[in-house]
């Protein structure tokens, strides 16, 4: 998912892949690692981010 602010590129939002745990990855706009976040484990509820 690409962010955008004022109409201008801000970051790439990414979803891993994992057996576990939820795993965002947040890149700048020259697709450079910023953070890597974890989610918890939650059996009761799905997320969905748009």
């Amino acid at each position: 998912m690409d962010v955008m602010l004022c109409g201008l590129p801000a970051a790439i939002v990414r979803k891993e892949v994992t057996f576990f745990k939820p795993v965002l990855v947040i890149n700048d706009t020259s697709d450079r690692l910023v953070i890597r976040v974890k989610g918890p484990v939650s059996i009761s509820a799905e997320c969905s981010f748009e």
